[in-house]
């Protein structure tokens, strides 16, 4: 498949200079996404940052596919996650009717109080979340996810998807030229009022899609799955993931992470809930148009992919777009759906509802929209000592 004949897909829609065709990277064009493999972390209570060395070498490092894969190996982040306990888990004999699990695109995580009042506002018990900043310049270099989440009264788990050597796209680069990062780290992350156990990430190998980009600074790393088991009660777990599929690829590139991230996933256990930015910009954009809900997969064919591991979309999605329009213009609108929660068949699910990205003077705080929905008396959910993944 030639590169002008790739599908379109947007690759960054925040920023007018970015390329607005398929491209993985000057070297990878029509790559199929790496084998995905299932990672059993460290659990560590804070992570550190990218060394000023290893940026350095970012930096500096000769072009290609070989120079990234290493600079990801030394990094040593990769396989790491970051766990704080709730401070005040309800008590396990108290298991709710219904937990609510939102899914949600920080875009950084520039604005953590507007985040949190959103949030609150929203009551979820879990939230599975993308594009979190930690120690970023352009997001003030704070801990996004830990002020976050110290705000709500949740524990979380993060893991990390990018090692960032620079500001961002092109206009945060010439935004916070003068501005250091302090951690350079940028990833997923599971938000929860009640404890997480058996976290576990599901990565392909770090390919280099964002190593060698000319809008973008140089990034070392890859897209990958969050997993845990949420302990709603004595008895009762629901596994969740939070992903993030990759915005640069193809509408059939995305299908085939799809079913490589869900092999993976099978293997300890598929999740009961799946949530986050698929980026499946191929859906029919703007409101009025409902139909194409019960047969996304002509659009999106990672549905098929959804579908043939058993899980189903109708009744925990609406069909109203996920994107905004932040105050830069961008990205324009009319705007599609990238954001969902996945449910495995068999699985009640209540009252799928998009909120507005928005704080309380109607500022944008995010170009995604957060999806909520009840999982309501939890269906299928992984028993204590009993079942698949136990």
């Amino acid at each position: 498949m030639a590169r002008n004949s790739a599908p379109q897909a947007v690759s960054d829609a925040n920023n007018p200079s970015a390329p607005q065709v398929s491209a993985r990277s000057p070297y990878r064009t029509d790559a199929a996404p790496s084998p995905a493999r299932t990672v059993m972390p460290r659990i560590v209570d804070e992570i550190s940052g990218a060394s000023p060395q290893l940026i350095t070498d970012i930096l500096t490092a000769v072009p290609g596919v070989n120079s990234h894969d290493e600079l990801a190996r030394r990094s040593e982040l990769f396989d790491i996650v970051e766990v704080i306990e709730p401070p005040y888990p309800p008590p396990r004999q108290d298991q709710p009717a219904s937990v609510r699990v939102g899914a949600w695109n920080l875009e950084r995580g520039k604005y953590i109080g507007a985040a949190a009042a959103v949030i609150a506002d929203t009551g979820f018990d879990v939230g599975l979340l993308c594009e979190v900043d930690k120690g970023m310049a352009r997001s003030g270099n704070r801990d996004a996810i830990r002020e976050l989440a110290a705000q709500l009264g949740f524990g979380y788990a993060f893991c990390v998807e990018f090692i960032e050597a620079g500001a961002g796209h092109s206009a945060e680069m010439a935004e916070f030229a003068d501005e250091p990062n302090r951690l350079g780290l940028h990833g997923n992350a599971i938000i929860s009022r009640f404890p997480l156990e058996n976290i576990r990430i599901i990565a392909a190998k770090p390919d280099g899609v964002w190593f060698d980009l000319d809008w973008h600074h140089r990034r070392v790393g890859g897209r990958c799955a969050l997993l845990a088991d949420v302990r709603v009660g004595e008895q009762a777990v629901l596994r969740v993931a939070s992903v993030h599929f990759e915005s640069m690829y193809t509408p059939q590139q995305r299908a085939a992470e799809a079913r490589e991230l869900l092999e993976a996933m099978a293997i300890g256990g598929l999740p009961d809930v799946i949530g986050g930015d698929l980026n499946t910009h191929a859906i029919p954009c703007g409101p009025g148009d409902s139909a194409w809900l019960a047969r996304p997969q002509e659009y999106e064919p990672l549905f098929d992919v959804l579908r043939d591991y058993g899980y189903h979309w109708t009744g925990s999605n609406t069909a109203d777009p996920t994107r905004r329009t932040l105050r830069t213009g961008w990205p324009k609108p009319p705007h599609t759906r990238c954001d969902w929660l996945l449910c495995r068949s068999g699985l009640s699910v209540a009252v799928p509802t998009v909120i507005p990205a928005l704080n309380s003077a109607g500022f944008p705080i995010s170009d995604h929209d957060m999806v909520i929905a009840d999982i309501v008396g939890h269906g299928p959910t992984v028993q204590a000592g009993v079942g698949e993944g136990s």
